[in-house]
């Protein structure tokens, strides 16, 4: 994957160089940021989400552009760490696409100066037509219910099973960062923590991030004899006793779920 480097008075950052045409090109990265098309998804007092359609007229490629401010964006040492940390990402999400995990496609990180301080941005490819898995199951349960009928849960369960095989970890998977196409496809989203870890500590931070899975099935109201079975599943593909993953992830499930106010029986 080959970078760009962005360097001007205003914005300091990488874009890959596939996305250059439309995030360069065709109008500034500033003038996203503007766009009178661009639809606010979530809006924080620290980060916006929005949709913007990109390219010429009657192109369907969207983009997802992240906004964050922060007061420590102000220093000049923080803003170089996070951009190195943003560039060697750009690995690890080539990795996942060279070894198929299904991730949504990102297309740049940059810091762009307004009035006195910094607004950091990451862009990646939108994905109109989805719905998340949390969403999914709230508000359309007609739908859900095809989807895991049709065995949509045991395919989200050995993607991240695949992906933890192969040394990488998602770092927040809760449902709503699981996207939903109509055919029943599934990507991850909100890669921004995606990262590789080697042999040593493997095994707990891939526990560690099947444990937010889990959780989420509990907020989805599904019932305890299906989690078992996705948590059996999950092992399998990991050649590990079920009995052996719900012991190990027990310790943090507990944690998350009285967080949230849910009872389990289970753990």
């Amino acid at each position: 994957m080959t970078l760009t480097v962005v360097r001007t008075a205003l914005i300091h950052g990488v874009i890959e160089e596939a996305a250059v045409g439309f995030l360069l090109n065709a109008e500034s990265v500033t003038g996203l940021l503007e766009h009178p098309e661009k639809q606010l998804i979530k809006s924080t007092a620290n980060k916006n989400i929005s949709l913007l359609p990109a390219g010429a007229e009657g192109n369907k490629e969207m983009l997802l552009i992240k906004q964050y401010r922060q007061a420590k964006y102000a220093f000049r040492l923080y803003r170089w760490a996070l951009l190195r940390r943003r560039e060697r990402q750009f690995k690890v999400l080539e990795y996942c696409v060279g070894h198929r995990i299904p991730i949504v496609r990102q297309y740049g990180v940059f810091f762009i100066r307004q009035d006195k301080g910094y607004c950091f941005v990451s862009i990646f490819q939108g994905l109109p037509g989805c719905q998340n898995l949390a969403v999914l199951a709230r508000d359309e349960p007609a739908k859900f219910d095809d989807f895991v009928r049709r065995g949509g849960l045991s395919r989200v369960v050995a993607l991240i099973a695949n992906m933890h095989r192969l040394g990488v970890v998602h770092k927040d998977l809760k449902w709503s960062n699981l996207l939903v196409d109509e055919q029943g496809s599934i990507r991850l989203v909100d890669t921004d923590h995606l990262g590789s870890v080697g042999k040593f500590g493997l095994r707990k931070a891939v526990l560690k991030d099947f444990s937010r899975f889990v959780v989420g099935a509990y907020e989805a109201k599904l019932g305890e004899p299906v989690i078992k079975r996705l948590i059996d599943e999950y092992g399998k593909t990991l050649a590990l006793e079920g009995s052996y993953v719900k012991a190990a992830i027990t310790p943090r499930v507990k944690v998350l779920l009285r967080r949230k106010g849910i009872r389990s029986e289970m753990f």
